[in-house]
């Protein structure tokens, strides 16, 4: 039944492209990763997802210092084809707000904060009225069960 719901919510093609888009968040956290980056450098790296939806992560090397550094802000502001919204998402970011659709990572041990938009669930389905059979009382002589 749920995944009727959410079938007839959200489509057919639901968690193959929730599966496609989290394969590409990986492969940007992976690069980023992988980056040799100077310190306090900020690089953008970006991969659309199969249905041609851009994903971008900003990765920086340094502390929450160079994150909101006046250096890793010029880097996003420059960056071709980021959007006034996800600028304003980074800048928050960088403040230490939390924000739909912006990841922060930290390595070197520090905990992982994540803050991404996920679907709002279904309304569940009203439960069935019980028939007027099943509401009837216990026979005269049935044996009282008490939980047995």
């Amino acid at each position: 039944e749920i995944e009727r719901i959410m079938e007839q919510r959200f489509g057919a093609d639901f968690e193959k492209r929730i599966e496609s888009q989290a394969a590409v968040v990986e492969g940007l956290i992976e690069a980023c990763e992988d980056a040799e980056l100077a310190k306090g450098e900020t690089r953008v790296i970006e991969r659309k997802d199969p249905e041609g939806e851009m994903f971008r992560l900003a990765c920086i090397e340094g502390d929450r210092a160079s994150l909101s550094s006046a250096r890793a802000k010029a880097a996003i502001d420059s960056h071709p084809g980021i959007t006034a919204a996800e600028k304003a998402a980074f800048q928050a970011a960088a403040k230490g707000e939390r924000r739909k659709n912006v990841m922060v990572l930290r390595s070197g041990g520090e905990p992982l904060d994540i803050d991404v938009e996920m679907p709002e669930a279904p309304e569940p389905p009203e439960s069935p009225e019980a028939p007027e059979a099943a509401k009837a009382p216990a026979a005269p002589n049935a044996p009282d069960l008490d939980g047995e």
